[in-house]
């Protein structure tokens, strides 16, 4: 009973695995394990994390800082000297001391300037975030779909392969009765060949767009990972440029982060312009020293330090200065990324209309080429026709049916573009 149940558990476990081994990843399932497992992204959000504790930092500065501190001294020789007829000892041969210490700023632009750089540092550092998310989510999308391409172009070639086997065939039967000549039957025997070769390098490609796909999932690119074919519509209502261009310029997180690396620019020369103010803090200190091991004489003492800079050479200037030069890189970095995506913006609108007009277009020539290749076939079995004439159809058919695939799936992948260019999701009909 007990070996019975065993296999059942067994079987059950083996069963599990095979369907998780069979289960399709959809394209949003896909997403979630790039964001969990992609390294370039974890590396980003490492940086939000170390953004927030420059906070910590810049606000540890402002508050008081509190010292302890235990000393203990041996002197070896001590000095004599003569008073009154007799030598007197200078010092004790041991000495302990105690003390405790404490540092309050009270001012320092410097302090304040820092704190404020670490706030706008964050919002910089999660833009940041938010721009690799849109980059990673379109190479997900594009590595997904590219997939799903290479998936249709085997079963493209496989097709085309059986076509020309089975032109093989009608072309060994009519040269048997003596209906065509031995040629016809050697160029479609070459014709199979080449199918056979074209077929072996879409499956290759298959699996370079899987390992391709892997690495971009932050998975190890030999695991057997399969996707399920995409069957959202694919017509999108698109507004007019402008309206893609102003929400590019408002929406996209680069164009938000490089506005805040402009603000931290700003800082940076009130920052460098801090040099000429002065720093203000309080200090307080209790000591306990004694030659034995417990002091019992102690003393304490309080005060305000006051500390300005007179002169250092030209430093703090030349700090100022090229300050003012980061500023305006930034200011120049920031018109041109402007200018940047506006045109990519741009680009992505028209490309999308582009495939719009070859998706229509390759529908009507895969039902022409189609048409055409069964009207070939059925004359060349009659003898009405050459086998150039078959071969010549059957290569327009191929193109077409390839043209067709390489638009829809190129249409896809341009409407994902524009949405990580624009920074947001278009809606499809």
């Amino acid at each position: 009973m007990k070996k019975l149940i065993c296999v059942f558990i067994l079987l059950t476990c083996f069963s599990n695995i095979l369907s998780a081994e069979e289960k399709k990843l959809t394209l949003e399932e896909c997403l979630q394990i790039a964001y969990k497992q992609n390294k370039l992204f974890q590396a980003a959000k490492i940086d939000v994390e170390l953004a927030n504790l420059n906070i910590d930092k810049a606000i540890a500065v402002c508050l008081p800082e509190i010292n302890a501190k235990a000393n203990y001294t041996h002197n070896g020789l001590l000095a004599q000297t003569e008073f009154q007829g007799t030598f007197v000892t200078i010092g004790q041969e041991e000495n302990y001391l105690n003390q405790v210490s404490l540092n309050q700023p009270l001012f320092n632009r410097r302090t304040f300037v820092l704190l404020k750089q670490a706030k706008i540092n964050i919002d910089s550092k999660e833009n940041n975030l938010s721009e690799e998310k849109n980059m990673l989510t379109l190479k997900v999308k594009e590595d997904f779909y590219n997939l799903l391409r290479s998936g249709k172009m085997v079963e493209l070639q496989e097709n085309a392969l059986e076509l020309m086997k089975d032109h093989l065939k009608n072309a060994q039967a009519l040269f048997k009765n003596g209906m065509v000549i031995e040629t016809d039957v050697l160029q479609a025997e070459m014709e199979s060949v080449k199918a056979e070769k074209n077929l072996l390098i879409a499956r290759q490609n298959k699996i370079l767009a899987q390992k391709n796909f892997n690495l971009t999932l932050g998975l190890n690119i030999d695991d057997p990972v399969k996707i399920e074919e995409d069957t959202r519509s694919v017509n999108f209502d698109l507004a007019d440029l402008d309206f893609y261009q102003k929400e590019t310029l408002n929406s996209r997180p680069s164009l938000k982060k490089i506005k805040d690396d402009l603000l931290i620019a700003q800082e940076y020369v009130t920052l460098a312009r801090s040099g000429f103010w002065p720093k203000v803090s309080a200090n307080a200190n209790y000591s306990w020293t004694d030659a034995t091991f417990m002091p019992k004489n102690d003393s304490w003492a309080v005060g305000i330090t006051f500390d300005i800079n007179l002169f250092n050479g030209g430093f703090t200037r030349a700090e100022i200065k090229e300050a003012s030069y980061n500023l305006e890189q930034t200011r120049q970095r920031l018109w041109q990324l402007q200018q940047s995506i506006t045109l990519e913006a741009e680009k992505s609108f028209m490309k999308i209309k582009e495939i719009q007009e070859l998706v229509n277009v390759n529908k009507k020539i895969l039902n022409i080429a189609s048409e055409n290749f069964n009207l070939n076939q059925k004359r060349y079995q009659k003898g009405l026709v050459s086998n150039t004439d078959v071969l010549e159809a059957y290569t327009a058919l191929f193109e077409a049916k390839t043209n067709k695939i390489s638009a829809d799936y190129d249409y896809i992948i341009a409407i994902a573009k524009l949405e990580k260019t624009v920074g947001i999701p278009l809606i499809s009909k």
